[in-house]
């Protein structure tokens, strides 16, 4: 099968690799309003940033792994990356966080991404995952997007779908005009809202850990692979989009018809 709209030719095979080839950056449909990619496909002594936007991670004993869901991947295991002085997106506009998973344990609060700000006026967004003991079944995406004070904040929602099952899944949260959509495997599961305006300049981008406690909610037993953070709501078909990249048939992108 294959869908032809200038500049961009995607052709679909039944490899379970991807390749692609981009003549330029923002040629790519979904590279529109990226702030933040990393694909996590090299092991070095820092995490780049795959946009070309600079906002480079720090590790703090995370373990990388050849084998992700496409390329390389972190593992996790009580402990964490940061990328220092880095609030992907701030205020109460739209954006979208997209990853693959691979979780073993449903740990009481593991921590998977976040960033934000506390201080009664602004909010922070954490991604985690349920445990058992709390909001079960345990193994749940949680969603927290607003502000303390109440349990876990004054918004928060859960997917339906258990996924430490040792298999990768994509996640994705959308938030669009204050309204959040937690996705699992490219299905939308909950809708919730309206969520706190995002703060900045506290807590930065976090992978594996609390942005508001280094100290606890470590992600244990876990890997991450193809974050991609947007200062924009993604629309449903670019989410199935995404997810149908890796999860295969894999799509062979092309640039102007460049292989």
């Amino acid at each position: 099968t294959s869908m032809t709209n200038n500049p961009l030719t995607f052709t679909m095979d039944q490899a379970r690799t991807l390749t692609a080839s981009f003549s330029a950056v923002g040629a790519n449909p979904l590279d529109e309003g990226l702030v933040a990619y990393y694909r996590f496909d090299t092991n070095s002594a820092s995490v780049p940033d795959d946009s070309g936007n600079g906002h480079t991670g720090t590790l703090h004993g995370a373990t990388w792994m050849p084998s992700g869901i496409t390329g390389g991947a972190y593992s996790f295991s009580n402990d964490w990356i940061i990328a220092h002085d880095f609030f992907p997106v701030t205020g109460a506009g739209d954006l979208t966080v997209s990853f693959w998973t691979r979780l073993s344990v449903a740990d009481w609060e593991s921590d998977l991404i976040g960033w934000g700000k506390v201080n009664g006026i602004n909010g922070m967004i954490r991604i985690m995952v349920t445990s058992g003991s709390w909001l079960p079944p345990g193994g749940r995406i949680l969603v927290q997007d607003g502000l303390p004070g109440g349990p876990q904040g004054t918004s928060y929602d859960v997917g339906s779908s258990v996924i430490s099952d040792g298999n990768w899944h994509f996640i994705t949260v959308s938030c669009a005009n204050r309204m959040t959509t937690i996705w699992v495997d490219g299905t939308a599961e909950r809708t919730f809202g309206p969520f706190a305006p995002i703060g900045g300049s506290t807590y930065p981008l976090t992978f594996g850990i609390s942005p508001i406690d280094t100290n606890n909610y470590h992600l244990k037993g876990g890997s991450l692979d193809e974050v991609r953070i947007y200062d924009r709501a993604l629309a449903m078909d670019e989410v199935t989009a995404l997810y149908t990249l890796a999860s295969g048939p894999t799509a062979r992108l092309a640039v102007n018809g460049s292989p």
